[in-house]
């Protein structure tokens, strides 16, 4: 199949360069592997964090900053892919001479190939969310982002055009109660968890923390003892991912791109298999009391809130659910939640300045 315009440009740009991803971090990490499935080489990261030189991500290797400036910056394309730091970090390169650098909205290739294999229905799908959308900021965000798909030239501020503050407990849509059971599907290492309670000012009854990769999860566990020493509330963690069957899976552990439904090779190039649980909310909580419920699980999210469905319809809790991962999700899930409950009100914010952290809110 031919290949779309965005991805044509991209191997245009960087043809007869050397290519240096900037920012080694998870982005940078899954940048790479983007890009090299669409058989584009990535010479070399760089960092300003000096503990990442000379360590390496799937063989390939974060050199210092100083070795990249010392380079003919007409042989190097650096891109740019710390979304906080973008401009910072450009203004940096520039002042030191390396002029040659951009920004690549990799999702851009997925919309355009999304968009070419149903151009037909296209329109009749995002018409179909706009008529759900409950305030006008919901519209424009939402227009923003699907206008993007068909864009033939992104400026670098597209995204923060439309950013907001305070992901998942957004206070222009979120009013916590003192006493919620709040259920972070995705916890990771807690860094939500965290926020929630800083939001909450500690007020809440319990938290239940699912996290499938068993290494992240140790490590979920230990932040959670911290919290757990100076709250009142409940942390509850559990080691499974979550969807709509109970099953065993096998998955990659560290790679960027590492999912229930997306598993592909570990990081520094070595494979390392790993065995984990899927469960269905419905299954686990069956007795719990659930007010709030937090998605971000790569892509798996419309599996999970099927098997979620008992506790939507009885309980109706908060939805703050993840809609970034396709073009898919973007189109289907917000009519998917809203199909539920009809009684939700459907909320749609977006949080940095590339394309991920699209949250979806459905408010009883």
């Amino acid at each position: 199949m031919e290949e779309v315009r965005y991805l044509k440009e991209i191997k245009e740009q960087l043809k007869g360069k050397k290519v240096c991803i900037f920012s080694m971090g998870l982005v940078g990490q899954a940048m790479r592997d983007k890009l090299s499935l669409r058989g584009i080489h990535i010479d070399f990261f760089c960092d300003n964090n000096p503990d990442l030189w000379k360590t390496s991500y799937h063989g390939t290797e974060c050199i210092p900053y100083s070795q990249l400036i010392e380079m003919n910056p007409d042989e190097v394309v650096v891109i740019i892919a710390s979304a906080p730091y973008y401009k910072t970090i450009k203004e940096q390169l520039f002042g030191d001479g390396m002029t040659n650098c951009m920004r690549i909205f990799f999702e851009k290739v997925f919309a355009e190939e999304y968009v070419r294999e149903h151009e037909n229905d296209l329109q009749e799908k995002i018409h179909r969310v706009m008529d759900i959308l409950e305030d006008e900021t919901s519209r424009n965000v939402y227009r923003h982002l699907t206008d993007f798909w068909k864009m033939t030239d992104v400026p670098d501020d597209y995204f923060r055009q439309i950013c907001s503050d305070n992901q998942y407990f957004d206070e222009e849509i979120i009013s916590l109660r003192e006493d919620e059971s709040f259920v972070d599907c995705g916890a990771y290492i807690g860094d939500t968890a965290m926020d929630f309670i800083k939001k909450s000012h500690g007020k809440y009854r319990k938290m239940h923390l699912f996290e499938l990769d068993p290494v992240i999860y140790r490590k979920l566990l230990n932040q959670a003892a911290e919290l757990q020493g100076n709250d009142t509330g409940i942390i509850q963690c559990y080691p499974y991912g979550v969807s709509n069957r109970n099953q065993a899976i096998t998955f990659m552990h560290g790679d960027s791109n590492s999912s229930i439904n997306n598993a592909v090779s570990a990081a520094n190039g070595k494979s390392e298999e790993m065995t984990g649980k899927i469960k269905a909310l419905d299954d686990i909580l069956v007795d719990e009391e659930v007010t709030f419920i937090k998605m971000d699980i790569e892509g798996a999210e419309h599996d999970a809130l099927e098997g979620t469905k008992k506790i939507i319809a009885s309980q109706k809790p908060v939805l703050a659910i993840c809609i970034y991962h396709s073009p898919e999700d973007m189109l289907e899930l917000p009519v998917f939640i809203k199909s539920l409950n009809p009684e939700y009100k459907i909320y749609i914010r977006h949080y940095t300045e590339m394309t991920y952290e699209t949250v979806c809110y459905a408010i009883p």
